[in-house]
């Protein structure tokens, strides 16, 4: 949204009242020309309706939403107000029950196959999101995988003192943490770090 303001872009981002509060105390803080609108609270059905009240106002020439329920909320407003905004719906957890699966339903890959027809492209944020989105999605629409983005810059500036292990570098160190599997992408970590490091010394990657 920052990114999108800075260069010239309206951006709003429509959450529900339970969500928790955007501002200069969270992990980023919004300026320029982007705000943040709550609508109702409630169900999937009376959110999507007050979504559809705000695509109305806003008459918005491009829509990203993220997280499973806010892609259903926005496929059933889109399909009662008749917008000709474009489309983009983002997949976060593999399209397949198990573990890491925490929004996977029963329906999921119903409206992956049917109810996303309107949808102008899709984007997973791993290779494996990406290539189960192309296996669903219908004819003609674009499939991009776009990893997670660092939003904060924040955690650069934490000073904690704390004692460090006998084998911990000396200077500045980066630590990414998660299993180490293809899907997590720690090759795009390291390649990442290599350009970090060249920019800036002192720095040390721990995996």
């Amino acid at each position: 949204a920052q990114g999108l303001a800075e260069n010239g872009h309206l951006t709003c981002i429509l959450v529900t009242q339970e969500a928790p509060a955007l501002g200069a105390t969270d992990a980023f803080s919004l300026e320029g020309d982007a705000r943040v609108v709550r609508i109702g609270r409630g169900g999937r059905l009376l959110s999507a309706a007050a979504l559809a009240k705000e695509l109305q106002r806003w008459r918005p020439d491009v829509i990203i939403s993220a997280k499973e329920t806010a892609n259903v909320q926005v496929a059933i407003a889109l399909a009662a107000q008749r917008s000709s905004a474009v489309w983009i719906p983002t997949r976060h957890v593999p399209l397949s029950s198990g573990a890491g699966s925490s929004d996977f339903h029963w329906y999921t890959e119903l409206f992956y196959r049917h109810l996303y027809r309107r949808a102008s492209a899709f984007v997973g944020v791993s290779s494996e999101i990406a290539r189960q989105l192309t296996a669903l999605a219908n004819d003609g629409i674009a499939v991009c995988e776009v990893p997670n983005p660092v939003v904060s810059t924040a955690p650069l500036h934490i000073d904690v003192e704390t004692e460090r292990p006998f084998w911990w570098p000396a200077g500045q160190v980066m630590m990414g943490i998660g299993r180490l599997a293809e899907q997590k992408g720690f090759d795009v970590l390291l390649r990442a770090f290599s350009m970090f490091s060249s920019q800036r010394e002192g720095w040390s990657l721990v995996i």
